[in-house]
């Protein structure tokens, strides 16, 4: 509910936005947020995730990830003050400057509700993570179409994230109970940074190459071509971490608690790898599809430059879900070694097809991530895991293949309206009922165990859900 919930209103507020601002602002404030991005994985050094994955966790614990992420904010915001001017020259945007002095600000705020959102996953909060990712989100959704209709421009972006990072802070701080003490111990330190650090230089690793290729791709081209390139990735990424983060954030804490029981730890992932491609898949094929006319509803002609990035993006993530499962088990059985080195081998190959490709365009640099991403996805992490929970690559494959099907003949299906409908609106409504219902049907000839799984869960949840919004009252017993 918190994902499904978050991402819907940031689509919509991508929408209102996209429509309101220029195209380069787009541009702009994704150069901002790759140095802010990169800062924060300094800040957090790691320790989030190490805090969740210890077993055994004391006050020393808590207090020694604070005050080093606290000092190490206070190291990255100075050197994104004082590094802004030169960002600025190099793209030839003098407003760079203000906008990454002021937006840097969200690296030391952010690190007052580091250590509470940490207590909160480790013990599976999840209730309490809703409802203040929903008010952040709001409060910070009101703030930037507010400041965009009264004509700020790229500063309505930053407002909207400065507010939605202070909310969070205040909402944490008052939810949980944790507070920082006196208290700094370097034992606990060097526990932590031992599974932290190898976490740390993977993510820095990945972002590294991420960060890099937004740079690049606004350097060596133009900042519209980057907006436009963003914005096509955008949709089939929001869908992809929708789903993937809600499974992430629940699977890590899951199996690092059965972290020593194989068979246990191989059937969460199955039931996961299975349940998150049965979702994706129908959702991104059917994208690709209703690209052209989803986006002349949604954001106006003046963005179907970015149609075709966004079809080829939706292969690119489409994996993702397979990659991402695997990385949170070998995280859980404590072997961040394993995802370090992997992070090394991904990302290289990253880079070469990267600097490859760029001299021939735009599109090829995007086609090249597709293909790289298609083939770590599907060969190089499913092998690893292999080696810790005897899940093959073969019975992977066997997991996704039905929901894969399902989805291709779904996309089959719906792709011949655009023949005989003209109308934009018409058009696009049209594909997406024909599309869940050609997809059930299929799911449901084809006998997907994923579907049955589905129906069950939504049987068995609906009562907390509506307990959840309405508080109904529960009968004894």
């Amino acid at each position: 509910m918190e994902r499904i919930g978050t991402q819907a209103i940031q689509f919509v507020i991508a929408i209102i936005l996209a429509r309101l601002l220029p195209v380069k602002d787009f541009g702009t404030i994704a150069i901002v947020f790759v140095f802010i991005g990169f800062a924060n994985l300094f800040v957090d050094s790691g320790f989030g995730m190490a805090l969740i994955q210890k077993k055994e966790i004391d006050d020393h614990d808590y207090n020694s990830a604070f005050y080093l992420n606290l000092a190490i904010a206070l190291v990255a915001y100075l050197i994104c003050f004082f590094g802004a001017p030169l960002v600025a020259t190099f793209y030839k945007e003098e407003v760079l400057t203000r906008v990454l002095r002021l937006a840097a600000l969200s690296l030391i705020i952010g690190v007052f509700s580091g250590i509470q959102q940490a207590v909160m996953n480790r013990e599976m909060k999840f209730k309490l993570s809703l409802r203040v990712s929903l008010i952040s989100l709001l409060l910070a959704s009101t703030v930037g179409v507010t400041s965009a209709y009264a004509g700020f421009g790229v500063w309505s972006l930053v407002y909207s994230q400065l507010t939605g990072v202070i909310a969070t802070a205040i909402l944490l701080w008052l939810a949980v109970s944790w507070r920082p003490r006196i208290m700094f111990s370097v034992q606990s330190a060097k526990a932590l940074f031992k599974f932290g650090s190898k976490y740390l230089i993977s993510r820095i690793i990945t972002e590294f190459y991420n960060n890099l290729s937004t740079l690049l791709i606004g350097k060596c081209f133009s900042l519209s071509i980057l907006s436009f390139f963003s914005r096509g990735f955008l949709f089939p990424s929001t869908i992809v971490v929708s789903v993937c983060g809600t499974i992430d954030g629940v699977i890590f804490p899951a199996l690092a608690s059965c972290q020593h029981d194989k068979i246990q730890m191989k059937g969460i992932l199955r039931r996961s790898i299975s349940t998150s491609t049965f979702i994706l898949f129908p959702m991104l094929v059917g994208l690709a599809v209703v690209a052209k006319p989803m986006i002349i509803v949604l954001l106006t002609e003046k963005w179907l430059a970015s149609v075709l990035y966004l079809q080829i993006s939706c292969l690119t993530v489409a994996f993702w879900p397979i990659l991402g499962l695997n990385v949170q088990a070998i995280n859980a059985i404590g072997r961040s070694d394993v995802y370090m080195k992997m992070e090394i081998f991904n990302k290289g190959c990253a880079l070469a097809i990267l600097f490859a490709t760029l001299p021939y365009g735009i599109m090829a640099v995007v086609i090249g991530q597709a293909a790289h991403s298609v083939l770590m996805c599907l060969v190089c992490y499913p092998w690893i895991i292999d080696r810790f929970l005897d899940y093959s690559v073969g019975e992977q494959m066997r997991d996704i293949l039905p929901a894969f099907g399902c989805a291709l003949g779904m996309g089959i299906i719906i792709l011949p309206l655009s023949l005989f409908l003209e109308h934009s609106l018409v058009l696009l409504v049209s594909q997406i009922v024909l599309g869940i219902i050609g997809y059930a049907i299929l799911s449901h000839i084809f006998k997907v165990k994923s579907l049955a799984y589905m129906l069950v869960m939504l049987h068995e949840k609906l009562p907390a859900v509506r307990q959840l919004f309405f508080r109904l009252p529960t009968q004894a017993g």
